[in-house]
C-alpha cells in the first residue's frame, strides 16, 4: 500500500499510539468494523470522520491529508495551519447547520480562497470570514 495513502497513514498513526482498532473505534464513537474498512481502503472517509480521527490520534487533519514527502517549508506550514483552522471552525461553529457534503465543499472553498491571498493577508481574510460567520450565527440565534 502507498505510504502516502490516507488509509495507510491512519493505520500507522493508530499503531504508533498503541491503539487497537476496537479502542480507536471507542474513542471516536464509531463501529470497529467501520474503522477497519477505512484502514483497508474499502470505505471512504467523511470530513466528520477525518476530524474525529485527527482528534483521537492527536494529530492535525493535514497530517492525514498531506503527502509525507512534502517539504516542511514556511508555505507548507502556513497552508497546514489554515486548513486546520478552517476545519476546526466549520466543525465547532457550523456543523449543525450543514450536511456532510456541504461541510466538505465549504472547507474546500474557504481553503482555496485563503490561498488566493498573499501570506500577509491570509490571516486577516480568515479572521474576517470567522467574524462574519459568528455574526450570522448570532443573528440566527436571535430569531
Amino acid at each position: 500500500m502507498d505510504k502516502n495513502n490516507i488509509h495507510f497513514k491512519l493505520k500507522e498513526l493508530r499503531k504508533e499510539r498503541n491503539l487497537s482498532v476496537n479502542r480507536l473505534a471507542d474513542k471516536i464513537g464509531e463501529d470497529y468494523q467501520k474503522v477497519g474498512r477505512i484502514e483497508r481502503g474499502t470505505r471512504s472517509m467523511t470530513v466528520d470522520y477525518l476530524v474525529k480521527i485527527s482528534r483521537a490520534l492527536d494529530v492535525p487533519v493535514e497530517a492525514l491529508l498531506n503527502d509525507q514527502n512534502q517539504n516542511n517549508d514556511k508555505d507548507a506550514n502556513a497552508q497546514s495551519y489554515f486548513l486546520n483552522k478552517i476545519v476546526v471552525l466549520v466543525e465547532e461553529k457550523i456543523s449543525n447547520y450543514l450536511d456532510i457534503p456541504k461541510k466538505g465543499r465549504l472547507i474546500s472553498q474557504l481553503y482555496e480562497s485563503v490561498l488566493k491571498f498573499s501570506p500577509n493577508n491570509q490571516e486577516l481574510f480568515l479572521t474576517l470570514v470567522f467574524d462574519i460567520i459568528q455574526i450570522l450565527l448570532d443573528l440566527e440565534e436571535e430569531k
